[in-house]
């Protein structure tokens, strides 16, 4: 199971990481949020796998990388 905001997004890893890094910056900046915080960053990992492992085959990813890199 996918979810949309990752799947059809342009880069899904990309903002997969930038949802982890929010919601830790917010952790750390509101303490009593953290359970929450790491409970969603979870989901979002397993997410982000899935999309690593289903999505993308190792040529495509290469490709992807290198345009982004130029």
């Amino acid at each position: 199971m996918y979810k949309t905001y990752l799947v059809t997004n342009v880069n899904p890893i990309l903002t997969g990481v930038m949802l982890i890094h929010t919601l830790n910056v917010f952790a750390d900046r509101y303490p009593i949020c953290q359970f929450r915080a790491n409970a969603i960053v979870e989901i979002l990992e397993q997410q982000c796998r899935m999309i690593l492992v289903n999505l993308y085959l190792p040529t495509e990813l290469k490709i992807s990388v290198r345009r982004k890199d130029l």
